[in-house]
Protein backbone atom coordinates (compact mmCIF):
# COMPACT_ATOMS: atom_id res chain seq x y z
CA UNK A 1 0.00 0.00 0.00
CA UNK A 2 3.04 2.28 0.35
CA UNK A 3 2.94 3.38 -3.30
CA UNK A 4 -0.72 4.38 -3.19
CA UNK A 5 -2.05 7.73 -2.03
CA UNK A 6 -3.37 7.80 1.52
CA UNK A 7 -6.30 10.07 2.38
CA UNK A 8 -7.23 11.42 5.83
CA UNK A 9 -10.54 10.32 7.32
CA UNK A 10 -12.24 13.69 6.86
CA UNK A 11 -11.67 13.58 3.08
CA UNK A 12 -12.87 9.99 2.86
CA UNK A 13 -15.99 10.77 4.91
CA UNK A 14 -16.77 13.71 2.63
CA UNK A 15 -16.40 11.59 -0.52
CA UNK A 16 -18.62 8.90 0.99
CA UNK A 17 -21.19 11.39 2.27
CA UNK A 18 -20.69 9.95 5.72
CA UNK A 19 -18.90 10.56 9.03
CA UNK A 20 -15.33 9.86 10.11
CA UNK A 21 -16.58 7.35 12.68
CA UNK A 22 -18.51 5.54 9.98
CA UNK A 23 -15.34 5.40 7.86
CA UNK A 24 -13.54 3.81 10.83
CA UNK A 25 -16.32 1.21 11.00
CA UNK A 26 -15.73 0.43 7.31
CA UNK A 27 -12.02 0.01 8.05
CA UNK A 28 -12.74 -2.29 10.99
CA UNK A 29 -15.02 -4.44 8.83
CA UNK A 30 -12.35 -4.53 6.10
CA UNK A 31 -14.48 -2.72 3.54
CA UNK A 32 -11.66 -0.15 3.20
CA UNK A 33 -7.89 -0.60 3.40
CA UNK A 34 -6.19 1.85 5.72
CA UNK A 35 -3.04 2.55 7.68
CA UNK A 36 -2.55 4.17 11.06
CA UNK A 37 0.24 6.73 11.41
CA UNK A 38 0.88 8.53 14.70
CA UNK A 39 -2.60 7.68 15.96
CA UNK A 40 -4.39 8.92 12.85
CA UNK A 41 -6.00 6.74 10.19
CA UNK A 42 -5.50 7.16 6.45
CA UNK A 43 -7.45 5.30 3.77
CA UNK A 44 -5.87 3.93 0.64
CA UNK A 45 -7.17 5.94 -2.35
CA UNK A 46 -7.44 2.87 -4.59
CA UNK A 47 -9.43 1.03 -1.91
CA UNK A 48 -11.82 3.98 -1.63
CA UNK A 49 -12.20 4.20 -5.41
CA UNK A 50 -12.96 0.47 -5.58
CA UNK A 51 -15.51 0.78 -2.77
CA UNK A 52 -17.24 3.79 -4.32
CA UNK A 53 -17.57 2.03 -7.68
CA UNK A 54 -18.76 -1.29 -6.22
CA UNK A 55 -22.29 -2.56 -5.53
CA UNK A 56 -21.40 -2.24 -1.80
CA UNK A 57 -21.60 1.53 -2.34
CA UNK A 58 -25.20 1.33 -1.15
CA UNK A 59 -23.76 0.40 2.25
CA UNK A 60 -21.98 3.71 2.90
CA UNK A 61 -23.57 3.79 6.34
CA UNK A 62 -22.61 0.81 8.46
CA UNK A 63 -24.83 0.43 11.49
CA UNK A 64 -23.06 -0.17 14.75
CA UNK A 65 -23.73 -3.53 16.31
CA UNK A 66 -24.89 -2.00 19.59
CA UNK A 67 -27.35 0.41 17.94
CA UNK A 68 -26.30 2.87 20.63
CA UNK A 69 -27.72 5.99 18.94
CA UNK A 70 -26.04 8.04 21.65
CA UNK A 71 -22.43 7.98 20.51
CA UNK A 72 -22.88 10.41 17.65
CA UNK A 73 -21.57 7.94 15.10
CA UNK A 74 -24.41 8.82 12.77
CA UNK A 75 -25.05 5.21 11.86
CA UNK A 76 -28.26 4.75 13.83
CA UNK A 77 -30.18 7.62 12.32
Amino acid sequence: MAENTLLPLNQVAEQMGSTELNVLMHIKRKKLKAEEHDGKWFVDQESLNNFLSSPDRSETVVTCKTHCCNSGCGSCS
